[in-house]
Protein backbone atom coordinates (compact mmCIF):
# COMPACT_ATOMS: atom_id res chain seq x y z
CA UNK A 1 0.00 0.00 0.00
CA UNK A 2 2.82 2.66 1.04
CA UNK A 3 4.75 1.69 -2.69
CA UNK A 4 1.39 2.64 -4.48
CA UNK A 5 0.81 5.73 -2.20
CA UNK A 6 4.18 7.02 -2.68
CA UNK A 7 3.82 6.02 -6.40
CA UNK A 8 0.32 8.61 -6.77
CA UNK A 9 1.91 11.49 -4.72
CA UNK A 10 5.10 11.73 -6.78
CA UNK A 11 2.65 11.54 -9.99
CA UNK A 12 0.58 13.94 -8.42
CA UNK A 13 2.93 16.59 -7.26
CA UNK A 14 5.46 16.92 -10.18
CA UNK A 15 1.95 16.55 -13.01
CA UNK A 16 1.18 19.86 -10.91
CA UNK A 17 4.58 20.99 -10.30
CA UNK A 18 6.16 21.21 -14.13
CA UNK A 19 3.09 23.71 -15.86
CA UNK A 20 4.12 25.83 -12.28
CA UNK A 21 7.76 25.80 -12.99
CA UNK A 22 7.38 26.08 -16.84
CA UNK A 23 5.26 29.48 -15.74
CA UNK A 24 8.14 30.62 -13.60
CA UNK A 25 11.10 29.38 -15.53
CA UNK A 26 11.75 33.12 -17.12
CA UNK A 27 11.86 34.62 -13.29
CA UNK A 28 13.72 32.24 -12.25
CA UNK A 29 16.78 32.75 -15.22
CA UNK A 30 16.10 28.85 -16.11
CA UNK A 31 15.94 29.09 -19.61
CA UNK A 32 17.86 26.59 -22.27
CA UNK A 33 19.31 28.88 -25.16
CA UNK A 34 19.33 27.42 -28.16
CA UNK A 35 22.06 29.51 -29.64
CA UNK A 36 24.79 26.99 -28.02
CA UNK A 37 26.74 24.33 -30.31
CA UNK A 38 25.48 21.94 -28.72
CA UNK A 39 21.75 21.89 -28.80
CA UNK A 40 19.38 20.31 -31.19
CA UNK A 41 16.11 22.60 -30.40
CA UNK A 42 15.61 26.19 -32.09
CA UNK A 43 13.59 27.62 -29.37
CA UNK A 44 14.00 28.56 -25.65
CA UNK A 45 12.56 26.00 -23.48
CA UNK A 46 12.53 25.84 -19.71
CA UNK A 47 14.41 23.37 -18.00
CA UNK A 48 12.51 23.31 -14.69
CA UNK A 49 11.76 19.76 -15.06
CA UNK A 50 14.21 18.02 -12.66
CA UNK A 51 12.78 20.57 -9.80
CA UNK A 52 9.25 19.39 -10.13
CA UNK A 53 10.77 15.65 -9.97
CA UNK A 54 13.01 16.52 -7.26
CA UNK A 55 10.35 17.84 -4.99
CA UNK A 56 8.06 15.43 -6.01
CA UNK A 57 10.16 12.74 -4.94
CA UNK A 58 11.75 14.26 -1.67
CA UNK A 59 7.86 14.78 -0.69
CA UNK A 60 6.70 11.29 -1.45
CA UNK A 61 9.80 10.26 0.84
CA UNK A 62 9.00 12.25 3.45
CA UNK A 63 5.38 11.20 3.91
CA UNK A 64 5.77 7.40 3.27
CA UNK A 65 9.50 6.27 3.67
CA UNK A 66 10.71 4.39 6.66
CA UNK A 67 14.17 6.95 6.86
CA UNK A 68 16.57 4.35 8.41
CA UNK A 69 20.48 5.86 8.09
CA UNK A 70 21.05 4.30 4.15
CA UNK A 71 17.52 5.97 2.90
CA UNK A 72 18.34 9.26 5.28
CA UNK A 73 22.11 9.83 3.81
CA UNK A 74 20.54 8.75 -0.19
CA UNK A 75 17.88 11.85 0.40
CA UNK A 76 20.85 14.11 2.21
CA UNK A 77 23.13 13.42 -0.69
CA UNK A 78 20.46 13.93 -3.61
CA UNK A 79 19.53 17.29 -1.76
CA UNK A 80 23.39 18.27 -2.50
CA UNK A 81 22.61 16.66 -6.04
CA UNK A 82 19.46 19.14 -6.70
CA UNK A 83 21.66 22.24 -4.77
CA UNK A 84 24.23 22.15 -7.42
CA UNK A 85 22.50 21.08 -10.46
CA UNK A 86 20.07 24.13 -9.88
CA UNK A 87 23.26 26.16 -9.88
CA UNK A 88 24.76 25.12 -12.75
CA UNK A 89 21.34 25.19 -14.71
CA UNK A 90 21.21 29.22 -13.32
CA UNK A 91 24.97 29.97 -13.63
CA UNK A 92 26.70 27.03 -15.93
CA UNK A 93 29.37 25.95 -12.96
CA UNK A 94 32.72 24.77 -14.31
CA UNK A 95 33.53 21.02 -14.28
CA UNK A 96 35.00 21.09 -11.64
CA UNK A 97 32.20 22.53 -9.22
CA UNK A 98 29.74 20.30 -10.61
CA UNK A 99 32.08 17.09 -9.48
CA UNK A 100 32.53 18.80 -6.35
CA UNK A 101 29.18 18.61 -5.74
CA UNK A 102 28.76 15.20 -6.94
CA UNK A 103 31.66 13.80 -4.73
CA UNK A 104 30.32 15.54 -1.79
CA UNK A 105 26.80 13.62 -2.44
CA UNK A 106 28.07 10.50 -3.19
CA UNK A 107 30.35 10.65 0.17
CA UNK A 108 27.01 11.19 2.28
CA UNK A 109 25.61 8.58 0.40
CA UNK A 110 28.61 5.89 1.53
CA UNK A 111 29.20 7.47 4.79
CA UNK A 112 25.06 6.25 5.45
CA UNK A 113 26.15 2.44 4.47
CA UNK A 114 25.81 2.58 0.31
CA UNK A 115 28.56 1.05 -0.36
CA UNK A 116 29.91 -1.56 -3.07
CA UNK A 117 31.00 -4.61 -0.85
CA UNK A 118 31.47 -7.05 -3.17
CA UNK A 119 33.58 -6.69 -6.16
CA UNK A 120 33.02 -8.18 -9.18
CA UNK A 121 35.32 -11.51 -10.22
CA UNK A 122 35.46 -11.57 -6.33
CA UNK A 123 32.77 -13.85 -5.34
CA UNK A 124 30.17 -13.14 -2.80
CA UNK A 125 33.06 -11.91 -0.10
CA UNK A 126 33.40 -8.87 1.15
CA UNK A 127 36.52 -7.02 0.20
CA UNK A 128 37.92 -4.58 1.74
CA UNK A 129 37.64 -1.11 2.50
CA UNK A 130 40.27 0.40 0.65
CA UNK A 131 39.67 -1.32 -2.59
CA UNK A 132 35.68 -0.91 -2.30
CA UNK A 133 35.65 2.86 -1.17
CA UNK A 134 37.37 4.68 -4.29
CA UNK A 135 35.58 1.94 -6.58
CA UNK A 136 32.24 3.16 -4.96
CA UNK A 137 33.19 6.54 -5.11
CA UNK A 138 34.47 6.52 -8.79
CA UNK A 139 31.39 4.29 -9.79
CA UNK A 140 28.51 6.78 -8.67
CA UNK A 141 30.12 10.10 -9.63
CA UNK A 142 29.98 8.24 -13.19
CA UNK A 143 26.93 7.12 -12.63
CA UNK A 144 25.68 10.69 -12.24
CA UNK A 145 27.50 11.76 -15.31
CA UNK A 146 26.25 9.01 -17.59
CA UNK A 147 22.91 10.24 -16.94
CA UNK A 148 23.42 13.39 -16.71
CA UNK A 149 25.14 13.26 -20.69
CA UNK A 150 22.42 11.34 -22.13
CA UNK A 151 20.35 13.87 -21.47
CA UNK A 152 20.18 15.44 -24.90
CA UNK A 153 17.24 13.70 -26.57
CA UNK A 154 13.27 14.61 -25.81
CA UNK A 155 12.64 11.68 -22.93
CA UNK A 156 15.75 9.71 -23.63
CA UNK A 157 16.98 10.71 -19.75
CA UNK A 158 13.78 10.15 -18.35
CA UNK A 159 13.18 7.00 -20.12
CA UNK A 160 16.36 5.25 -19.57
CA UNK A 161 16.02 6.18 -16.25
CA UNK A 162 12.32 4.95 -15.53
CA UNK A 163 13.48 1.60 -16.75
CA UNK A 164 16.04 1.31 -14.25
CA UNK A 165 13.59 2.71 -11.15
CA UNK A 166 11.01 0.30 -12.01
CA UNK A 167 13.30 -2.69 -11.87
CA UNK A 168 15.21 -1.32 -8.82
CA UNK A 169 11.94 -1.62 -7.54
CA UNK A 170 11.12 -4.97 -8.39
CA UNK A 171 14.15 -6.10 -7.00
CA UNK A 172 13.64 -4.40 -3.03
CA UNK A 173 9.92 -6.08 -3.56
CA UNK A 174 11.29 -9.51 -3.90
CA UNK A 175 13.65 -9.08 -1.41
CA UNK A 176 11.43 -7.61 0.92
CA UNK A 177 13.58 -4.11 1.01
CA UNK A 178 10.78 -1.76 0.71
CA UNK A 179 12.57 1.28 1.79
CA UNK A 180 14.20 1.54 -1.44
CA UNK A 181 11.24 -0.24 -3.45
CA UNK A 182 9.41 2.99 -2.07
CA UNK A 183 11.90 5.37 -3.09
CA UNK A 184 12.55 3.83 -6.46
CA UNK A 185 8.68 3.65 -7.44
CA UNK A 186 8.45 7.47 -6.13
CA UNK A 187 11.10 8.57 -8.80
CA UNK A 188 8.71 6.51 -11.45
CA UNK A 189 5.95 8.80 -10.30
CA UNK A 190 7.77 11.81 -10.45
CA UNK A 191 9.20 10.88 -13.75
CA UNK A 192 5.70 10.10 -15.23
CA UNK A 193 4.34 13.62 -14.32
CA UNK A 194 7.21 15.03 -15.57
CA UNK A 195 7.54 12.90 -18.98
CA UNK A 196 3.54 14.02 -20.29
CA UNK A 197 5.61 17.33 -20.92
CA UNK A 198 9.07 15.98 -21.86
CA UNK A 199 7.95 14.03 -25.26
CA UNK A 200 8.62 15.58 -28.43
CA UNK A 201 8.29 18.22 -28.97
CA UNK A 202 9.42 18.58 -25.55
CA UNK A 203 7.75 22.01 -23.54
CA UNK A 204 10.27 21.41 -20.92
CA UNK A 205 13.85 20.08 -19.83
CA UNK A 206 14.85 18.42 -16.88
CA UNK A 207 18.21 20.64 -16.79
CA UNK A 208 21.27 19.21 -15.00
CA UNK A 209 19.25 19.24 -11.66
CA UNK A 210 16.55 16.67 -12.75
CA UNK A 211 19.62 14.51 -14.89
CA UNK A 212 22.01 14.77 -12.23
CA UNK A 213 19.19 13.48 -9.02
CA UNK A 214 17.84 10.78 -11.28
CA UNK A 215 21.55 9.47 -12.19
CA UNK A 216 22.43 9.92 -8.57
CA UNK A 217 18.98 7.85 -6.98
CA UNK A 218 19.31 4.97 -9.31
CA UNK A 219 22.79 4.20 -8.72
CA UNK A 220 22.34 4.71 -4.91
CA UNK A 221 19.72 2.43 -4.97
CA UNK A 222 20.84 -0.01 -7.21
CA UNK A 223 24.21 -0.44 -5.28
CA UNK A 224 21.70 -0.58 -1.75
CA UNK A 225 19.35 -3.64 -3.18
CA UNK A 226 22.50 -5.52 -4.61
CA UNK A 227 24.89 -5.35 -1.89
CA UNK A 228 23.59 -5.98 0.85
CA UNK A 229 24.42 -9.84 1.99
CA UNK A 230 21.27 -11.15 2.05
CA UNK A 231 20.72 -10.04 -1.47
CA UNK A 232 22.06 -13.10 -3.58
CA UNK A 233 22.70 -11.08 -6.96
CA UNK A 234 25.47 -10.28 -9.02
CA UNK A 235 27.82 -7.48 -8.27
CA UNK A 236 27.88 -6.89 -11.75
CA UNK A 237 24.36 -6.30 -11.73
CA UNK A 238 24.06 -2.66 -10.94
CA UNK A 239 26.20 -2.16 -14.51
CA UNK A 240 23.61 -3.97 -16.02
CA UNK A 241 20.79 -1.48 -14.64
CA UNK A 242 22.69 1.95 -15.64
CA UNK A 243 24.25 -0.16 -18.74
CA UNK A 244 22.79 2.04 -21.27
CA UNK A 245 23.98 5.31 -20.12
CA UNK A 246 27.08 3.92 -19.38
CA UNK A 247 27.65 2.29 -22.50
CA UNK A 248 26.91 5.68 -24.21
CA UNK A 249 28.90 8.03 -22.43
CA UNK A 250 32.12 5.56 -23.00
CA UNK A 251 31.48 5.58 -26.70
CA UNK A 252 31.23 9.15 -26.83
CA UNK A 253 34.29 9.88 -24.72
CA UNK A 254 36.00 7.36 -27.02
CA UNK A 255 35.46 8.99 -30.01
CA UNK A 256 36.33 12.47 -28.38
CA UNK A 257 39.81 11.11 -28.04
CA UNK A 258 40.20 9.79 -30.56
CA UNK A 259 39.52 13.02 -32.48
CA UNK A 260 41.48 15.00 -29.97
CA UNK A 261 38.55 16.50 -28.37
CA UNK A 262 38.51 17.43 -24.58
CA UNK A 263 36.44 14.00 -22.89
CA UNK A 264 33.71 16.87 -21.29
CA UNK A 265 33.41 19.26 -24.84
CA UNK A 266 29.83 19.53 -25.82
CA UNK A 267 28.62 18.29 -28.95
CA UNK A 268 25.10 16.47 -30.44
CA UNK A 269 27.12 13.45 -30.08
Amino acid sequence: MDVIAAFVVALILSTLLVPVCIRYAANLGLIDDPSEARKVHVTQIPRTGGLAIAIGVFASSALWLDLNPEMLGILLGGLVIVIFGLLDDLRNLPFQWKFAGQIAAALIAMCSGVMIDRMPFMGLDSAPLWMTAPVTLVFIVGAINAVNLSDGLDGLAAGNSLLSLLFIALLGLQNGHMAPAILAIAGVGGLLGFLRFNTHPASVFMGDTGSQFLGYLTVCLALYCTQSPEAAYSPLLPLLILGLPILDTLTVMVIRYSEGRHLFSPDRN
